[in-house]
């Protein structure tokens, strides 16, 4: 029976009847090269700000804060190398990496008064290797001299790009599972991030939401279920939350100035708390015939907050909302 539906979702054999369990299963396949492009685009716009004195809010007319815009872009070539027997399935044991676009872009503000800027990652046309030892033990080093840190390769070898979306299992429409919040920063490069594109020199890190990644620092969930089978491919819905709350190690300092007659308290700017959340839906496609997945699409709505402190007693709110967007595409040799 398992041998029937493995070769059911290659495209070796006919589709299954309505109702029957389709087994997913990512296939590494030695000599197969696939190019992976994935995209971040986000889009936020000031929504309003708020300062509280003594529990009392008052919204602000004027709005100071600017629109910003962030895009990364990243794009690789994975050569499965050599396939082995691990743990009773087959699994890449030898695989190769290049780098082939590695940039992030932001812009703040609209119009005349925009200020964009690009960084592009040093290790744009890098080569890197990775192989698994007897004792299951993983050697990752990148062609030649290059020093680099090799945490950035940790995906590397593991399984075929967004294979651990699958439950590894049979399914049938409608089927549904949980997703583990590793396997969500997998695909949204969170775990190797900061290796690959990392802060220019001199650069201070800025937590989220006002860094240029606020999704950086978000806790994430999310389910999956299946909504078509097809004789080509298995269409499966996504449902991805992400939330976090970012807040100040100690109080921030004030400054007291005393003039006659008066005593006046300020207080810093830095934030005290930040928080954001963001519910995405989209849909993972898994191609039958090349028995790994080839697209994934995300997208929903992100919401940001920044509170900092205004005098001893006060706080000063600012929010931002906007578009979040993830799109990964895989395109592998048949």
């Amino acid at each position: 029976m398992i041998a029937s539906l493995v070769l059911c979702c290659t495209g070796l054999v006919s589709a299954p009847a309505e109702g029957e369990s389709c087994l997913l299963v990512a296939h590494p396949v030695a000599g197969r090269t696939a190019k992976i492009v994935r995209e971040v685009h986000v889009s936020l716009t000031p929504a309003g700000a708020t300062q509280v004195i003594d529990g009392v809010e008052t919204k602000l007319d004027k709005e100071t804060a600017k629109p910003r815009n962030v895009s990364e872009r990243e794009v690789w070539e994975e050569r499965t190398l050599a396939v082995a027997q691990v743990d009773g399935a087959e699994r890449s044991v030898h695989t190769s990496r290049r780098f082939l676009e590695l940039e992030r872009t932001t812009a703040r503000g609209t119009g005349a008064d925009v200020r964009q800027k690009s960084v592009v990652s040093p290790l744009l046309g890098r080569l890197a290797y990775a192989k698994q030892l007897d004792d299951g033990a993983w050697d990752r080093a990148f062609e030649g001299a290059a020093d680099w840190d090799l945490r950035c390769l940790a995906s590397l070898g593991a399984q075929p790009p967004l294979g651990d979306w699958l439950p590894a299992r049979s399914v049938q429409a409608n089927d549904s599972w949980e997703l583990e919040p590793a396997v969500i920063e997998r695909a949204f490069r969170l775990d190797v991030r900061e290796l690959l594109m990392p802060l220019p020199k001199g650069s201070e890190y800025v937590p989220p939401p006002q860094s240029d990644v606020p999704w950086r620092a978000a806790k994430w969930s999310g389910s999956a279920s299946v909504s078509s089978i097809d004789d080509k491919k298995v269409l499966i819905a996504l449902r991805i939350v992400g939330d976090g709350v970012w807040t100040a190690a100690a109080k921030p300092a004030t400054v007291t100035v005393e003039e006659e007659g008066a005593r006046m308290t300020f207080g810093s700017m830095e934030p005290i708390e930040e928080t954001l959340t963001t519910t995405l839906k989209g849909e993972l496609v898994y191609d039958r015939k090349l028995g790994c997945c080839t697209s994934l699409q995300l997208k929903g709505e992100l919401r940001c907050s920044t509170s900092n402190a205004l005098g001893e007693k006060g706080q000063l709110i600012r929010r931002e909302q906007g578009s979040f967007v993830v799109k990964v595409n895989v395109a592998a040799d048949s």
